[in-house]
C-alpha cells in the first residue's frame, strides 16, 4: 500500500517565529505580516495561531508535531508546507543566527570624526577647561576636526563669555570653531522654516524647547545634530576633560554585549576627588580614533556607545 502523506525531510536546524503583525481578513482568515522578512501571508486563523505560538526553538518537524497535538483538526501536510515556506522566506529566526560569533571591530580606514560638539549653558570656565584639554589631546595624536559649541544659556552675560572665549583658543585649534547661542538658533529656525516651508511650531520646539521650562538640553543637542548633519561627530559634555584612564584589572577587548535587563555600567564611589583621580591607570588613548572604530566605516550605521572600561574625567 502506498501512503499519500507527504514525506517530510529531517531538519537539524531549529527555528522559532520572528516578529509579526496579524490582521483579520474575513471569517476564519487572517493576513500575517512579517516585517523582518518583508512579506505578508494569507492563512487560516488556525494556521496563524500555530505560527505565532511557535515561540521556542524547534525543528520544523517538531513544530508541526507539537501543533498537531494541540490542534488535531489542522492539516499536517498544509502546516508542514506553510512552515517550510516561512523558513525559506526568512520569517523564522534560526538558532544559528543568534550564535554566530561577533566580528571584532576594526578602526575604519577612511571615516574620520569631523566635529567635536560641546553643549554648554553659559559655563565659560568649564567650556574653556574642556576645550583646552581636547586641544592638547588633538596635538598629541596629530588630529584635526572642527568644534561646534551649542549654548543653551538665557543669560546674555554668560553667553557673551562663552561666545568670546573660543577666540583665545581658535589660533591653536587645528580646525574651525563654531558657536551658536539662543539667538543664533532662533535665526536658524526662521531660515529653516522659510527654506523648507515647515511650520514654525515644531521647529521652535526642536531648537528652542518648551516655553514652560528654562532648561532645554534636548533642544541644544538638536541644534548640534542639525549643524553636524551628514558628518561623523563626537559630543562631549563641557565638564569632561580629555584625560583617559583604564580601570584596574581591565582585560582589553572589543566585544560588545547586548542586554536589556541589567544596568550595563560598573560604578565606583570615592571618598574625595583625589581618590577618584588616582583610581584609573593613565592611558594615552586617541579618543577620536577610539570612537571612530566603534562608529564604524559608514555614516549610516552609528552605534551610540562609549567604552565602559575607559573613562574621561
Amino acid at each position: 500500500m502506498v501512503s499519500t502523506t507527504t514525506q517530510r525531510p529531517t531538519e537539524v536546524e531549529k527555528y522559532r517565529c520572528g516578529p509579526y503583525n496579524r490582521f483579520a481578513q474575513g471569517p476564519g482568515l487572517e493576513l500575517v505580516h512579517f516585517p523582518f522578512a518583508g512579506f505578508s501571508r494569507r492563512m487560516t486563523t488556525l494556521e496563524a495561531v500555530a505560527v505565532v505560538q511557535w515561540s521556542a526553538f524547534q525543528t520544523v518537524e517538531e513544530a508541526v508535531d507539537r501543533t498537531v497535538s494541540q490542534i488535531p483538526s489542522i492539516s499536517v501536510d498544509a502546516l508542514n508546507a506553510l512552515f517550510c515556506e516561512l523558513k525559506d522566506r526568512g520569517a523564522l529566526v534560526s538558532f544559528s543566527q543568534l550564535t554566530v560569533p561577533p566580528t571584532p571591530l576594526q578602526p575604519p580606514p577612511t571615516s574620520k570624526i569631523e566635529f567635536l560638539a560641546i553643549p554648554t549653558t553659559g559655563r565659560t570656565g568649564c567650556l574653556e577647561r574642556s576645550m583646552r584639554s581636547y586641544l592638547q589631546g588633538a596635538r598629541e595624536h596629530d588630529r584635526k576636526c572642527a568644534i561646534f559649541v551649542g549654548d543653551d544659556s538665557l543669560d546674555s552675560a554668560a553667553s557673551n563669555g562663552c561666545r568670546q572665549m573660543p577666540a583665545s583658543i581658535s589660533p591653536d585649534w587645528p580646525g574651525a570653531i563654531f558657536y551658536a547661542d539662543v539667538k543664533a538658533k532662533q535665526t536658524f529656525a526662521e531660515l529653516l522654516s522659510d527654506a523648507g516651508r515647515i511650520p514654525r511650531g515644531p521647529i521652535d520646539y526642536m531648537l528652542k524647547g518648551s516655553e514652560h521650562s528654562d532648561r532645554h538640553p534636548g533642544a541644544n543637542r538638536n541644534a548640534i545634530l542639525l549643524h553636524t548633519l551628514g558628518s561623523m561627530a563626537l559630543s562631549v559634555d563641557d565638564d569632561t576633560l580629555c584625560n583617559v584612564g583604564t580601570v584596574p584589572n581591565y582585560v582589553g577587548g572589543t566585544d560588545i554585549s547586548i542586554g536589556g535587563h541589567d544596568h550595563p555600567e560598573e560604578l565606583w564611589c570615592f571618598s574625595d576627588h583625589a581618590a577618584s583621580r588616582a583610581f584609573p591607570v593613565p592611558d594615552n588613548l586617541d579618543v577620536l580614533a577610539a570612537h571612530e572604530a566603534l562608529l564604524g566605516p559608514g555614516r549610516s550605521s552609528t552605534i551610540p556607545f562609549c567604552p565602559t572600561h575607559r573613562w574621561i574625567f
